[in-house]
């Protein structure tokens, strides 16, 4: 069963557009390169990029579409066919 992974989003990870892999999500990600995730909500693809083996950039757009906020939350799962599924989740207020 593919592993599923909760990233909270910070000021950071908003205004660089990219978030920074915790030890946990390296294994997730390729080490660098482009890789293709599908927004689950709106079944989107998009494309991003591992750096440096630990950023994942070229996320601002996905952030931007969901209106994404401090804390709130992306569900990261692989999908069988290699693509990633990415579900943005908002915080509770």
């Amino acid at each position: 069963m593919a592993r599923e992974f909760k990233y909270v989003l910070t000021r950071v990870c908003l205004t660089s557009g990219q978030m920074t892999l915790t030890r946990g999500m390296l294994e997730l990600f390729p080490s660098e390169g482009t890789f293709t995730f599908v927004d689950t909500t709106r079944d989107q693809e998009f494309k991003a990029t591992v750096v440096d083996k630990r950023r994942v950039t070229e996320l601002g757009g996905f952030f931007k579409l969901h209106d994404l906020q401090v804390n709130d939350e992306i569900v990261i799962r692989p999908l069988e066919d290699g693509r990633y599924g990415f579900t943005p989740v908002p915080r509770k207020k």
